[in-house]
């Protein structure tokens, strides 16, 4: 496994890194390592959508205009549209204020089989709150590990359909004892 170029030990500022930092690719071989890996990315989707007994989530954080769209243009270029499942995570809708923070999110997850695509994620709301100062470092924190726990549980939260029928469940309902 290859070391990461930076290992963040103190706080970041964007002005100590090289904007043309390239890991040592020229324009050309990025370019066919990136066809390389979306042909594998395309031919990967055909395997997950045939099992189904899991899902992805590729998720794009980033500033309007930073890029997000055209990545996941680019990135998808060999996946079929059919599996993909796009959310946008913008101002929470006021059906969503009625609910936890990550109930929005948890609607979202693509289902078993396909790939799910999160223009922005459930960080945006922690983020835009740390920055702007709105929430207090206690109030964040405990949202950062909301999210982590969250995340760590997914899995268990959202069985695959097979493991509900082996456990006597179905959707929506949980076995009790």
């Amino acid at each position: 496994m290859h070391s990461q170029p930076i290992v963040a030990k103190d706080r970041i500022r964007l002005k100590h890194f090289d904007p043309g930092y390239t890991g040592g690719l020229d324009k050309e071989k990025a370019k066919a390592k990136t066809e390389k890996l979306c042909r594998r990315l395309g031919e990967l989707q055909q395997l997950l959508y045939a099992n189904s007994t899991h899902s992805v989530v590729l998720l794009f954080q980033g500033m309007d205009a930073s890029g997000k769209d055209g990545t996941v243009t680019t990135v998808l270029q060999h996946v079929n549209p059919i599996g993909v499942e796009i959310a946008n995570f913008k101002v929470p809708s006021s059906e969503e204020k009625a609910h936890h923070y990550l109930w929005r999110i948890s609607k979202a997850l693509p289902r078993y089989g396909n790939i799910g695509i999160f223009n922005r994620s459930h960080y945006e709301a922690v983020l835009v709150e740390r920055v702007l100062g709105i929430a207090t470092r206690k109030e964040w924190s405990q949202r950062y590990e909301q999210i982590v726990a969250w995340e760590d549980n997914s899995v268990e939260i959202f069985p695959a359909p097979e493991s509900r029928r082996a456990s006597g469940t179905s959707e929506g309902t949980t076995r009790e004892s």
